[in-house]
């Protein structure tokens, strides 16, 4: 529910990846972007709304259902679009910051999700709820090829003693 009207969201993993590819394509601009994920997520009567509007919708959606945030619009162009800032090539942004990307490594997500449960997602398109998808991500054994690049990507080089290691992770990284 949105200012007295009912959106219904799909909430299919795929569809939420989707919405992450479209968030981190630089080629995108902001308001087709933003056109582009409520395309995906809600049926067509978000077009009822002012873009202003369209935009907190997403916003809402991001923060009631898929639970990430979204960058903070910092203006709003002559014709009602949002402005987000980009991010400059090469800065670092600790709040975001993650040790996976769902887009890159999707091939060990994918094998993973396959060891650990026997689940081919591509038999899941437009099936499992993005919720669900989260905690088998998070909960996946630590003997999946995707936890073991976590856990290398979250090792400080700096905590590691010994050189060769050190540059044995380094360069796995």
């Amino acid at each position: 529910m949105f200012e007295g009207t009912l959106f219904h969201v799909d909430m299919s993993f795929d569809n939420i990846l989707d919405v992450f590819d479209i968030l981190e394509d630089p080629a995108i601009t902001d308001s087709v972007g933003a056109e582009m994920m409520l395309a995906l997520l809600v049926e067509t009567q978000h077009h009822i709304l002012p873009p202003i509007k369209r935009f907190e919708l997403l916003g809402a959606i991001f923060h009631e259902l898929i639970q990430e945030t979204m960058p903070e619009v910092v203006a709003y162009d002559v014709q009602g679009n949002p402005i987000i800032p980009k991010k400059v090539e090469g800065e670092e942004d600790e709040t975001l910051q993650q040790n996976y990307s769902l887009s890159h490594d999707a091939g060990f997500i994918y094998t993973s999700f396959m060891q650990a449960y026997h689940i081919d997602l591509h038999d899941q398109f437009g099936e499992l709820h993005w919720n669900k998808f989260k905690m088998l991500l998070r909960d996946l054994p630590d003997d999946t090829m995707f936890a073991r690049v976590v856990e290398i990507r979250q090792r400080k080089l700096s905590d590691i003693k010994d050189a060769k290691e050190r540059s044995h992770v380094k360069k796995l990284k």
